[in-house]
């Protein structure tokens, strides 16, 4: 009988008589194998290692229920569910009604519990972790030399404030615009300085406290301390890369590759503003990468130092004299070209941009499904974009993608 109850855990599906006497071999095998005193023990032991070295148990097997049909079977419908959702195998429950589901549709019945489970919410917030990099943020580089007051613990803090973040909205039945507007965060003593938050002085490093930043300077995802340092040097901004990770990660924009006669950026020559250097090193570039593309959408963080700190002027600027920062920018979208000024008008255009939501739509579905969209997937893609864009929740797309007929279809041999 264990052999039949370890082994439906293992691979996630009932053994049939078969299966539990082709493992007998194994157990009998155990006591030659190890040779102690227990010969019950050792054959468990050999047992086990056969089963965790089968395919069934490393790979997801994905059968249909009926050989001449493409729907998964209600074991396998399971598994997908299961690491889609919570990244682990199936809990008993689920198990239990795999086993008694005629159709694998009648599995759909789980996902509300899933979903509120906390292995679904760690499961999320991991796309998102994936998705902005959040783990580059424990190795953002500072000259201490240069940049004395910088705290190394600041880095896992920042951390901590995009992934909680990122919980609170989705969980709390929020939509992409409101990973993208919301003016809501949670900081300790440390990133309440980057944002110039008063009244938390007392919460201790790491202890984090809801807060609501300056609308006129602060939008979401894309204008968090962590986001802004990583895309940054020691002691300046990179403009280029924070407009390049827009294009590619919220655009799904391909970026052609760089010129070989790319070059750093140079240092600036007097009076020189940031954004006339850049300019003028990628003005060779043309129309196709830098000035129409990267450029715009990066010159909306201009706002923001190495840090993440808003600055009206730049460190060297004379306010008495020089230009504030110019923030704005034109973007051609797929729905046409768009102006903005800095980056929280940019975050409200990306929000209200169908591109934009066809894209975490396809990061959505790729992550659920596990694996790369395709063209067969446009239509949904597309179905998807328009609830979004229309006001869907997150947890409302996860839904729909693992309620969709192609969720719980057999994958086609490639």
């Amino acid at each position: 009988p264990w052999i039949a109850s370890f082994g439906r855990r293992v691979y996630r599906r009932e053994l049939t008589a078969g299966g539990v006497a082709a493992h007998a071999p194994a157990f009998e095998l155990g006591a030659s194998l190890f040779g102690t005193t227990d010969p019950f023990r050792d054959g468990i032991r050999a047992t086990v290692a056969a089963m965790l070295q089968s395919p069934y148990f490393l790979h997801r097997v994905e059968a249909a229920a009926d050989p001449e049909g493409n729907e998964l079977d209600g074991y396998s419908m399971a598994s997908k569910l299961s690491f889609a959702l919570w990244n682990s195998m199936p809990d008993e429950a689920l198990l239990r009604e795999a086993e008694s589901a005629g159709a694998a549709s009648e599995l759909l019945v789980e996902v509300p519990r899933m979903l509120q489970d906390e292995r679904a919410r760690r499961a999320i917030v991991d796309l998102h972790r994936q998705l902005l990099h959040v783990d580059s943020y424990a190795n953002i580089p500072r000259e201490f030399v240069s940049y004395e007051e910088y705290d190394l613990t600041e880095n896992a803090v920042m951390q901590a404030e995009v992934l909680t973040f990122v919980d609170i909205i989705v969980f709390g039945g929020g939509t992409l615009a409101d990973l993208l507007t919301s003016r809501r965060t949670f900081v300790d003593a440390q990133i309440a300085d980057v944002y110039g938050v008063t009244g938390v002085e007392g919460i201790g490093a790491g202890e984090l406290v809801e807060v609501e930043l300056d609308p006129a300077q602060r939008s979401g995802l894309l204008t968090m301390s962590g986001f802004l340092a990583y895309h940054a040097s020691n002691t300046e901004e990179n403009l280029i890369t924070r407009g390049a990770f827009v294009h590619t990660a919220l655009l799904c924009a391909n970026l052609p590759p760089p010129p070989d006669s790319a070059t750093a950026l140079p240092p600036p020559a007097e009076g020189e503003t940031l954004r006339e250097r850049i300019d003028a090193h990628t003005s060779e570039c043309g129309g196709g990468c830098h000035t129409a593309v990267l450029n715009p959408i990066g010159f909306a963080f201009g706002n923001y130092d190495e840090k993440g700190r808003y600055q009206i002027w730049e460190d060297a600027a004379d306010p008495a004299t020089d230009p504030p920062i110019d923030a704005s920018g034109t973007y051609t979208f797929s729905s046409g070209a768009a102006s903005f000024v800095g980056a929280p008008e940019l975050s409200t255009l990306l929000s209200r941009e169908k591109q934009v939501h066809r894209c975490y739509s396809s990061r959505l579905l790729s992550y659920l499904e596990g694996r790369s969209t395709t063209a067969d997937d446009e239509a949904r893609l597309d179905a998807l974009a328009t609830n979004s864009l229309g006001g869907a929740p997150i947890l409302g797309l996860i839904e729909d993608i693992v309620g969709d007929p192609a969720f719980r279809a057999v994958p086609l041999a490639e």
